[in-house]
């Protein structure tokens, strides 16, 4: 046991990345907003992780992971981190052996259905006329990625709404539910409405479908990296505070030059390296969230450009704003805080 803290101690993640001069970043594979083409709010993250430890935006590789994977992939060094969406709850931060540093997304879970099914009853083909799962009463089937959060949230979910019979199908993994809906081996498939919603878009043409009103879960996503090593945790940490602070402060990638040579806010100065310390503190040079942020955006921008009215999918903050705007995030202090 004394040999297991020891080495977990002695952890480098940021040495080893340099040193290999490439960082390992795990996406989700092809999920609109969040990486398709090399585009979406993980792969804006994988680049915000760039800037930090090489100060350049480019030097990272996407490894898109099929939710089964992802957690071995840290584990075994394959990746250095992973956004691809593992939502945290306490069983898998006790038995998963990674290190959940922090959210960078609040997600739901909702139902999506074709816009025709199979009614056993009647033996025929008919229109889905239902805007919740509560109202269904004929017999359906539900896709899911099984032994998931996604799984296990909707059994509760159907236990408290059913009125119909309602059978689950589990696939392999997230994909596998996907195309079995497609398939129509299914009346509805459940995963993250953002998901849903992507699917909505790319299914408009050849197979129409409908976003039930349904919420039946908040899923909280988390960046996730091996355990042991607390600089890593904390750099990583403090990238996504960083985005979320410099939008509390209503700093963007147009106005932070601007708002640099003007202000007399010591905490802005500092977290963008016009006063030193804070970057050498995590690792890496002072300027490194000024990097990202000039480069980037902030956390509203990134937003706004992948999943919002930028993006085309008009997504609403909703959970994913701040604090003041009734939302979840509340950036924490770098500047100035008592111990």
């Amino acid at each position: 046991m004394l040999v297991l803290i020891s080495s977990l101690s002695n952890a480098n993640t940021i040495d080893d990345i340099k040193e290999k001069g490439v960082l390992k970043c795990g996406v989700y594979r092809d999920i609109p907003g969040y990486s398709l083409n090399n585009e979406g709010i993980e792969i804006e993250l994988c680049s915000a992780v760039s800037y930090a430890i090489f100060g350049k935006q480019d030097n990272f590789e996407a490894i898109g992971l099929d939710a089964d994977l992802r957690f071995e992939a840290v584990k075994a060094g394959e990746l250095d981190i992973s956004f691809a969406s593992p939502v945290l709850n306490q069983k898998r931060d006790l038995t998963k052996g990674v290190d959940f540093v922090a959210p960078y997304t609040y997600e739901l879970q909702g139902l999506l259905a074709m816009k025709s099914f199979y009614n056993k009853a009647t033996l025929k083909l008919e229109d889905f006329s239902y805007k919740s799962f509560k109202d269904i009463k004929e017999e359906i089937s539900v896709c899911v990625a099984g032994d998931t959060i996604i799984e296990s949230s909707f059994l509760k979910y159907m236990v408290k709404h059913a009125k119909g019979k309602v059978r689950i199908k589990p696939y392999y993994s997230f994909l596998g539910a996907k195309r079995a809906f497609l398939r129509k081996e299914c009346s509805l498939l459940s995963d993250q409405i953002g998901v849903l919603k992507s699917m909505l878009k790319m299914n408009e043409y050849f197979e129409p479908s409908i976003l039930l009103d349904d919420i039946i879960e908040v899923l909280p996503l988390y960046a996730m990296i091996k355990l042991g090593d607390n600089d890593f945790h904390y750099l990583i940490k403090n990238i996504i505070n960083g985005l979320l602070l410099a939008e509390d402060k209503d700093i963007n990638s147009k106005n932070i030059d601007e708002v640099l040579n003007n202000t007399k806010d010591k905490e802005i100065l500092y977290m963008f390296g016009q006063i030193k310390g804070y970057g050498k503190s995590l690792g890496v040079n002072d300027d490194f969230l000024y990097k990202i942020v000039k480069n980037l955006g902030n956390y509203g921008e990134i937003f706004d450009k992948h999943l919002g009215e930028a993006s085309g999918h008009n997504a609403s903050r909703g959970l994913n704003n701040l604090y003041k705007n009734g939302g979840l995030f509340y950036p924490f202090k770098v500047y100035g805080q008592e111990e």
